[in-house]
C-alpha cells in the first residue's frame, strides 16, 4: 500500500501546484494583461522555434552533427515579447468593440478580418524584424519577401483559419493570445522552417543566392521591329533610295497604327540606311516625345547564307562575312533581357530591314538561322517580339500589315 499512497501524495502535490500555478498566471494576467501576454508569446515562441530546430535535425539523419543555432529562439523570444504578445492583446481587444457581438454573422466577419487584415500585416512584420534581428540588409528583405512571404501567407490561412475560427467565437478573450502560442507551439512553424532552411546551406550560399537575386531580371521588354516603307529601289546610290509616295503613306499607316496602340515608348532605334531614316522621320510625327538613336548596326546585309539555297538571291561570298558579323552583333546588342535596373516594362521600336528582321527573329526564337529567307516581311510591317525577365522570347506578331488597305501593301 505504500507505494500506491506516496503515487498519490505525488499526484496530490502536482495538482496542488498546477492549481497554485494557473491561480497565479490568471493573477497576473488580471493586473499586467499586456506585459503578461508578452512575456507568454515570448517563452512559447522561443521554444517553439527550439523545436522546430530539433525536429529539422532529426528529419537530417545524416547531418546529426549540426549545432543547434541558440541566436534563433532567442530571435523569437525578442518578437515573441515585443510584437506578438502586445499587438494580439489589443487586436483582439479592438475586434471586440470595432465588431461587437450583436452584430450579425459577428463570427464571420470577425475571422474575415483577422485573416484578410491582421495575418498579412503580422507576417509582413514577422519578416521585417526577423530580417534585421538576423542583420540582414534591404536586399536581403526583399529576396526573403519574394521567396518566402506567399508560401508562408498561403499556410497561414490554410492551417490557422479554423483555428482562429475557433479562437475568435469559443475562447474567452483574455485567453485567446494564450490559446494561439499554445496551438503554434505544437504546429511545427513555418516560419521557423523557413529559416532554417535558409541556415541549412553552406556558409555563404545564402548571401550569394541573395546576391544573385538582386542581379536578376525583373522586367519584361517589349520590341517592335518596323521593316521601312517601300522605296526606289532603282537608283544607283544609297543615298537615293529614297520613299515612294506609296511609302511615305505606308509610314504614315504604321505611325497610326503605333500610336493607336497606347504604350508608352522608351526609344527608337533606327538603320542609318535613307530608308529607314525617312521611315523614322515620319514614324517620329506620330510618337512625339520619344527619342530617337540611330546605327549603322541595323543597315541591310547578307546575315548568313540560307539554306536551302535560293536562285534569285546570290551575293558574293565574302559579303556573309562582312555584314553576317555585324548584324549578329546588332541581335546581341539590342536582343536581350532587360537590365537589372530596370523596373518597369519597356516598349522599345526599331526601324531597319527585312533581311535584318527576319534574321533576328530566327536567332531569338532559337531557329536555326540559316532559315530565315523562308520569311516574308511586307513594308511597313510590324514584327513584335517580347523578351521576358526569365530570358524566354515569344513572338507575338511578324510581319503585320493588318492596319493597312489592301492597296497600299507592298514588298520591295
Amino acid at each position: 500500500m505504500a507505494p500506491a499512497a506516496s503515487k498519490l501524495r505525488a499526484e496530490a502535490r502536482f495538482g496542488a501546484l498546477s492549481r497554485r500555478a494557473l491561480a497565479q498566471y490568471l493573477r497576473l494576467l488580471r493586473l499586467y494583461p499586456v506585459l503578461t501576454k508578452a512575456a507568454t508569446s515570448g517563452i512559447l515562441s522561443a521554444l517553439g522555434n527550439f523545436l522546430a530546430q530539433m525536429i529539422e535535425k532529426k528529419q537530417k539523419k545524416e547531418n546529426c552533427s549540426q549545432k543547434l543555432d541558440v541566436s534563433g529562439p532567442l530571435r523569437y523570444a525578442i518578437f515573441g515579447f515585443f510584437f506578438t504578445g502586445p499587438l494580439s492583446h489589443f487586436f483582439f481587444v479592438f475586434m471586440e468593440h470595432w465588431i461587437p457581438s450583436e452584430v450579425p454573422l459577428v463570427g464571420v466577419k470577425r475571422l474575415l478580418l483577422d485573416r484578410f487584415l491582421f495575418a498579412p500585416a503580422f507576417l509582413l512584420l514577422f519578416f521585417l524584424v526577423m530580417n534585421f534581428l538576423e542583420g540582414k540588409d534591404a536586399a536581403a528583405f526583399a529576396a526573403k519577401m519574394k521567396s518566402g512571404f506567399w508560401p508562408a501567407l498561403q499556410t497561414n490561412w490554410r492551417v490557422w483559419t479554423p483555428v482562429q475560427f475557433i479562437n475568435i467565437n469559443y475562447v474567452p478573450l483574455q485567453f485567446r493570445v494564450l490559446f494561439a502560442n499554445v496551438v503554434a507551439l505544437f504546429w511545427r512553424e513555418p516560419l521557423s522552417l523557413v529559416n532554417l532552411r535558409k541556415r541549412s546551406l553552406e556558409p555563404g550560399e545564402e548571401e550569394l543566392a541573395s546576391r544573385l537575386d538582386h542581379y536578376k531580371a525583373k522586367a519584361t521588354r517589349h520590341i517592335f521591329l518596323i521593316r521601312h516603307s517601300q522605296y526606289h529601289v532603282d537608283a544607283s546610290l544609297e543615298k537615293d533610295r529614297t520613299l515612294t509616295p506609296l511609302g511615305r503613306e505606308q509610314a504614315e499607316l504604321t505611325g497610326l497604327r503605333l500610336a493607336s496602340l497606347g504604350l508608352k515608348f522608351n526609344k527608337i532605334v533606327h538603320s542609318s540606311m535613307t530608308r529607314a531614316v525617312e521611315t523614322t522621320d515620319i514614324i517620329s510625327k506620330h510618337l512625339p516625345g520619344v527619342c530617337r538613336v540611330s546605327t549603322d548596326l541595323l543597315r541591310e546585309g547578307a546575315p548568313i547564307e540560307p539554306d536551302p539555297p535560293v536562285s534569285h538571291w546570290k551575293p558574293e561570298a565574302v559579303q556573309y562575312y562582312e555584314d553576317g558579323a555585324r548584324i549578329e552583333a546588332a541581335f546581341r546588342n539590342y536582343i536581350h533581357r532587360a537590365d537589372t535596373k530596370q523596373q518597369e516594362d519597356s516598349y522599345e521600336i526599331f526601324i531597319c530591314h527585312a533581311n535584318v528582321i527576319r534574321y533576328i527573329v530566327c536567332r531569338a526564337l532559337q531557329f536555326p538561322p540559316e532559315g530565315w529567307l523562308r520569311l516574308s516581311l511586307n513594308n511597313g510591317s510590324i514584327t513584335h517580339l517580347v523578351v521576358r525577365p526569365d530570358g524566354r522570347v515569344a513572338l507575338r506578331a511578324l510581319g503585320d500589315t493588318g492596319f493597312m488597305p489592301p492597296d497600299k501593301i507592298s514588298r520591295s
